[in-house]
């Protein structure tokens, strides 16, 4: 094959990707101008869309254009139409609006940018959808049983008890650090105990740090596509080096954890079985063990047959990636928020005292309060999406079908319609005489409807556990002022320059008492 000839196969796969990726039927295109939004520019508009007038050089500048965009142009219905690139979007800011997709069992499948994930979730929970989302779904709620969720105190409380031992070193009452790396490796030990059965040491070996980078990468590649519409064809994308890069990573994903970890589960579930009697049930197998939600899959049928190791490794990786990244997040910023309010932090060790120094019966309300607080202001996952599987009419207009729909949560969750002096930390939003009236899907930190997280109780219980653990043995002071914090929205919701605190010793009897 000549010069000529290659070049020539290569303008017309070129001019194939851009009518694929650059078409947008006419009616799509009227339906969604109808809606309030940026206008878009002569020529550059029909391939760039408004991305010229989003884009920022940072993460932390691009959230605070598109917040800024919300209030420009959300309609009365909370609803604002934008483009990147040939694509239309819909953010929804209102309680109200968002309901109606999220309750909705039509729009159930994830929107495109979830696509830039399955290199890493291939068909998982998170990124699966229609019958395999709904056989899959059934199949996780095994995995957050009651049951399974009490097994899971014993995991909390010792792997917080060493993540302590390892902060006593900083609590000092001057250094500043970084709580959220801490956190990191923290979350991986507990979703990887509780998912995979196997006890990590990331936090004591360091081992884990490989992993935890890569999921960062990940994230970072996901966002950057996202605002890189040039970048959406996988065609295109694997021929850079971020794309070669990814499928490395990725590779080392599947070392890391499904191929030793679930081989040898399950080799060992299988001489289980042998050496039981003929016929023993699941009950007896796990009779007096902790049974890790790889068991759960392991003994799983989908339609009468056993997973494939394909599909248990998805869930596998599903579970680590999903569990331990948003629940570290949400543990870093409870701390935040407590270390900025001393007042705070002094109701939840009163109420942690009338606990563990005297009795346990009672629930922890106060610091449950503080943690929906926490949720709302600062949420582990700041926005999801779905992709429209029909027409729907939303904010008082017709959304035509393909469009990608934005649930923000955390506009949502800072509105002064639901919340006054929203941007103000106040627990006892949460009691339930202050609840009254209030939307029910005002509160979206777990998304909602049959897409909602499947984790939730599980995180909170962790995270609760978790918070209980560091504010009976450390004060905390979280330094950095509310109005200078610097948001960042990836995947979940971080913050330049980290969670940045100074932890003090305690010298009251509740510091010693493991609970």
């Amino acid at each position: 094959m000549d010069g000529v000839t290659v070049a020539l196969l290569c303008v017309a796969i070129a001019t194939l990707l851009v009518a694929k990726y650059f078409y947008v039927p006419r009616r799509q295109r009227d339906l969604l101008e109808k809606i309030p939004g940026p206008p878009l520019k002569p020529v550059i508009g029909t391939f760039l869309g408004n991305l010229l007038d989003m884009y920022r050089p940072t993460q932390a500048e691009f959230f605070k254009s598109n917040q800024a965009m919300n209030r420009k142009y959300a309609a009365e219905g909370g609803i604002v139409r934008f483009w990147i690139g040939p694509y239309g979007f819909v953010r929804i800011t209102r309680a109200e609006t968002a309901a109606v997709i999220l309750k909705n069992n039509k729009h159930i499948e994830k929107s495109k940018d979830y696509d830039f994930i399955r290199p890493w979730l291939c068909e998982g929970l998170i990124t699966s959808s229609g019958e395999k989302w709904f056989k899959r779904r059934r199949l996780s709620d095994a995995c957050f049983h009651f049951k399974i969720l009490n097994d899971s105190a014993p995991i909390i409380s010792e792997q917080s008890a060493i993540l302590c031992s390892l902060l006593e070193e900083k609590a000092d009452g001057k250094t500043v650090f970084d709580f959220a790396t801490y956190m990191s490796v923290y979350g991986l030990d507990v979703i990887g105990e509780m998912a995979m059965g196997k006890k990590l040491h990331a936090q004591t070996t360091g081992k884990a740090s490989d992993y935890v980078t890569s999921v960062f990468w990940m994230v970072t590649i996901m966002m950057k596509r996202m605002k890189s519409p040039w970048l959406w064809s996988d065609f295109i994308f694997h021929l850079t080096a971020d794309g070669k890069r990814t499928q490395r990573v990725c590779l080392f994903a599947r070392i890391y954890n499904e191929v030793p970890v679930i081989h040898e589960r399950s080799e060992a579930l299988q001489l289980e079985i042998k050496a039981n009697a003929a016929g023993a049930d699941e009950e007896s197998l796990f009779a007096g063990k902790r049974k890790a939600f790889l068991d759960i899959l392991l003994m799983a049928k989908k339609d009468g047959q056993p997973l494939s190791l394909e599909d248990i490794r998805e869930e596998v990786d599903t579970f680590l990636f999903a569990g331990h990244d948003t629940t570290a997040v949400g543990i870093s910023w409870n701390m935040y928020t407590i270390g900025r309010n001393p007042d705070v932090q002094k109701k939840i060790q009163e109420e942690l005292h009338s606990i563990f120094g005297t009795y346990r019966a009672c629930k922890m309300n106060y610091l449950e309060r503080v943690m929906k607080e926490t949720l709302r202001l600062y949420p582990s996952v700041p926005a999801v999406s779905r992709m429209l599987d029909s027409d729907e009419t939303i904010g008082g207009y017709l959304v035509p079908k393909g469009t990608t729909v934005q649930m923000a949560q955390y506009t949502i969750q800072h509105s002064p319609n639901e919340y006054p002096d929203p941007e103000r930390f106040d627990p006892d939003r949460f009691l339930p005489e202050n609840a009254v009236g209030r939307h029910p899907y005002a509160f979206l930190p777990f998304s909602a409807g049959p897409r909602n997280c499947i984790g939730q109780k599980f995180a909170l219980l962790e995270e609760k556990g978790t918070l209980s653990s560091l504010l009976r043995r450390f004060h905390v002071n979280a330094v950095v002022p509310e109005n200078e914090l610097v948001l960042i929205p990836e995947v979940t919701l971080r913050c330049e320059g980290g969670i940045r605190v100074i932890l003090t010793k305690r010298r009251t009897a509740d510091a010693t008492v493991d609970g």
